[in-house]
């Protein structure tokens, strides 16, 4: 009886139909990154990437979960801003502030230049007022 002939294709495409599978049940289990997809999976970055890149429907669903975890990390977020009790409370204010366009860009104008405050009387006889001096940080 003859040997049959290895049909290259048709394995190359086995293998990648394995690999989809197992990427998808990595996702389904809550593997967003690439590197817990890789050790979920046992494949390496480079054949995630090229996996990815050619399967368009699977690289989608991957897109699609990277989307979720900046959703939930916006609603933690939201959910500190909310607990005034939360010890990051302040720290996740100043980054929504810092990082989002709000009405107080446009209701307060930052200061710019030289501001100085001056504390005590400066006509009094107990010595020379006190004078803090804030100066802006570009020195061009």
């Amino acid at each position: 009886m003859a040997k049959s002939m290895k049909n290259v294709i048709r394995e190359s495409a086995k293998i990648a139909e394995q690999r989809e599978q197992q990427v998808r049940v990595a996702l389904s289990e809550g593997c967003f990154t690439r590197s817990k997809i890789c050790k979920a999976t046992g494949l390496t970055t480079n054949e995630l990437s090229n996996l990815l890149s050619n399967n368009k429907e699977l690289h989608a669903e991957y897109t699609i979960k990277k989307r979720l975890m900046a959703d939930i990390a916006a609603d933690n977020i939201f959910d500190i801003i909310q607990d005034a009790e939360h010890p990051q409370h302040f720290q996740a204010s100043k980054y929504i502030i810092q990082n989002y366009k709000s009405d107080i860009d446009e209701t307060l104008i930052p200061q710019m230049g030289d501001m100085q405050i001056q504390l005590g009387q400066s006509d009094s006889s107990e010595g020379t007022p006190v004078v803090i001096n804030f100066t802006g940080g570009n020195k061009d």
